[in-house]
């Protein structure tokens, strides 16, 4: 018997394991407890083997159409995809995932997500939100997660979109506990947006990852104290990402953080007093929040003053530990000039 044919007489759990294992985008995870989306498939393998016989083309089918992807230059198969899916209901229940960011045809979007009963993912952009498609979105049976692509970060987009608002207000009767926020990420421009983040702890309690990125061009102080008590306002925050703070943040000298220790021959980079301060930050904000496990912060500045100009960069990562006592764990990466001190 050839192989191939061993290969397609085994049994159809079995098969079906291989082929589950030979679906996985990335089998050595990037980060440890990396969440990934569901029904996140890489089908290179799984399209070969589809053609080898019509029974293993029955087995690929689930994870060949369960994650569907299309660009602004596939308008026409987007249409098509509606009436394939009008016609077979058994075809149309194999999709679980739809990443529509860059689609520009809200026309067609809830004709087609209304046959779509079983799908859990959606991927948009905020362009296309409209009252037709929030109706289809609330009232869906499944639909878990709607995610918005940030159009400004999208590469090649010359023109920023704004969602100024963006309201669920479900049909039916189903309670509105099960649309919650899980993950929240923040360009603050200037220190006007600290009471911002306290308003959005009121809109999102079961927020589980917060980042917030300080833009270059705020000049604003930040006063620390009012920081840390508006990252305190998340109840069950188990992530804190911070990027760019340490430049815009007022407090009363002395510092109240424990400066690094002078060396003789080099005075410490200011990469050094920024890590000190993000720590004593991330310290307070971790006193007040039993949940939070994990926390990141990167930072850039310089040392110096003209051709003794130095740039430096901090990039840092800690797990939260409470066993006996409040405690850090994590390796930071300092970037700096040699003739300032580590210390």
């Amino acid at each position: 018997m050839a192989l191939s044919s061993q290969f397609i007489s085994l049994p159809t759990e079995l098969l079906l394991i291989i082929l589950d294992f030979l679906s996985e985008p990335n089998l050595f995870p990037i980060r440890c407890g990396e969440k990934v989306a569901p029904t996140s498939y890489s089908i290179r393998h799984i399209r070969s083997l589809s053609l080898g016989s019509r029974r293993l083309r029955q087995l690929c089918l689930p994870l060949l159409f369960s994650n569907l992807k299309f660009t602004y230059t596939q308008q026409q198969e987007l249409r098509l995809l509606e009436a394939k899916c009008a016609e077979d209901t058994a075809f149309a229940g194999l999709i679980r995932r739809l990443n529509l960011a860059d689609v520009r045809s809200p026309d067609v979007l809830p004709s087609l997500l209304s046959r779509l009963q079983f799908l859990e993912w959606l991927d948009l952009d905020p362009c296309q939100v409209n009252g037709d498609l929030l109706a289809i979105a609330n009232s869906h049976p499944n639909l878990k997660t709607v995610a918005f692509i940030d159009a400004v970060e999208r590469e090649a987009l010359h023109q920023a979109i704004a969602l100024s608002a963006f309201s669920i207000s479900r049909t039916g009767l189903a309670s509105l506990d099960t649309w919650r926020v899980a993950a929240l990420e923040l360009k603050l421009d200037k220190a006007d947006g600290i009471p911002g983040l306290k308003i959005a702890s009121t809109l999102t309690p079961a927020l589980s990852s917060l980042a917030i990125r300080m833009s270059l061009q705020g000049r604003r102080p930040i006063p620390v104290d009012d920081l840390v008590s508006a990252l305190g306002c998340f109840p069950s925050l188990r992530r804190l990402d911070l990027h760019g703070i340490y430049q815009h943040l007022r407090f009363q000298r002395p510092a109240p953080w424990n400066l690094p220790p002078s060396d003789a021959d080099r005075k410490p980079s200011n990469c050094m007093s920024a890590h000190a301060a993000l720590l004593w930050i991330m310290a307070r904000v971790a006193q007040c929040t039993p949940t939070l496990e994990l926390v990141h912060f990167t930072d850039q500045g310089s040392d110096g003053k003209g051709r003794l100009l130095h740039p430096w960069r901090l990039n840092a990562t800690y797990q939260v530990r409470r066993n006996p006592a409040l405690d850090f764990d994590g390796t930071p990466q300092f970037v700096m000039a040699p003739r300032f001190s580590r210390q």
